[in-house]
């Protein structure tokens, strides 16, 4: 009786930490409409800036991180190196992007990343069956996005074309973006020998933003900082740290197939959001785009069983 209570007890805890692990999807989901709040109100590079300081600090005193001399030296170059881009790329193409509404078509993009990892790992092992089977999930996806950048702009594909071109380094940047978030999904945890660098990560984002931000000549924000802003920015590296707290949380404690299987959920809950921070209107085509992207997310999962 008293293993069954216990037994019991335990599977209460692991369930309670898959739900906090959960909750960081829907964290980080708020983060493209916080962003670009914050960079429309403090500029690109000074609101990315402040974004991760503020986040960097956050991360480090609730989640704290493996002592500096500890990190293996390949880990912080490598998988360093690539959360680094990955953050700064897209806090940056959220700054650069034209409007709300074409924020809201790069948090789509930014989720092809479960597609592309899953096809690096099926790579990675070797196995061209594996591979295979990944493609359906992988091409159901892209077309989703496609069809979600096409049908905001009323499947005009000269329209789609001319929309890119005019302002073509935010598609570009998140795009590789996502490609490095796959690479570093893939092979960090096996340089990482078990050590956690995600807040000294995270100030490497901070360092680079404030080095961009010197270099453009240390730009004044373009329109008056307020509450307002002072809250989009608080909200934001909130979300991101809180994010980034929830999930390792979960990792350690929690069912992490169930986190798995909630992930791909994310493209979802991140345009819903978006679309609430910044109140733009959506098209019907879009939102089927985006179950698109979801639904290949799930396929890839369904195929790697």
């Amino acid at each position: 009786m008293l293993a069954a209570k216990t037994n019991d007890a335990s599977e209460q805890l692991r369930n309670k930490a898959t739900l906090v692990g959960l909750f960081a999807i829907v964290l980080w989901s708020m983060m493209f409409g916080f962003v670009r709040l914050t960079t429309q109100s403090f500029g690109p590079s000074l609101g990315s800036a402040l974004i991760y300081s503020i986040a960097a600090l956050f991360t480090y005193i609730g989640y704290r991180p493996t002592p500096a001399r500890k990190l293996p030296l390949k880990f912080v170059l490598f998988s360093g190196g690539l959360f680094v881009f990955y953050e700064s790329a897209i806090t940056i193409s959220i700054g650069l992007a034209a409007s709300s509404e074409q924020t809201v078509e790069l948090s789509l993009v930014n989720y092809l990343w479960p597609t592309m990892l899953v096809l690096l790992a099926a790579l990675d092992s070797g196995s061209r069956a594996s591979f295979v089977r990944s493609l359906p999930g992988a091409v159901v996806a892209t077309v989703g996005v496609v069809l979600a950048v096409g049908g905001n702009n009323g499947l005009d594909w000269a329209a789609v074309a001319a929309d890119i071109a005019s302002n073509p380094l935010p598609f570009a940047l998140t795009f590789a973006a996502a490609a490095a978030w796959s690479v570093y999904s893939v092979y960090s945890a096996r340089l990482s020998e078990g050590c956690d660098g995600t807040a000294f990560f995270m100030g490497g984002v901070a360092v680079a933003m404030w080095v961009i931000f010197l270099l453009n000549g240390a730009p004044a924000p373009a329109q008056g900082v307020d509450v307002a802003a002072l809250l989009s920015l608080a909200g934001a590296a909130g979300c991101i740290a809180a994010g980034y707290a929830c999930w390792g949380h979960g990792m350690l404690k929690g069912d992490m197939e169930k986190m798995s299987i909630g992930s791909y959920a994310a493209p979802l809950f991140s345009v819903i959001a978006s679309t609430l921070i910044l109140g733009v209107s959506l098209t019907p085509l879009f939102w089927c785009g985006t179950i698109a992207v979801v639904a290949g997310s799930l396929i890839n999962w369904r195929m790697r069983r």
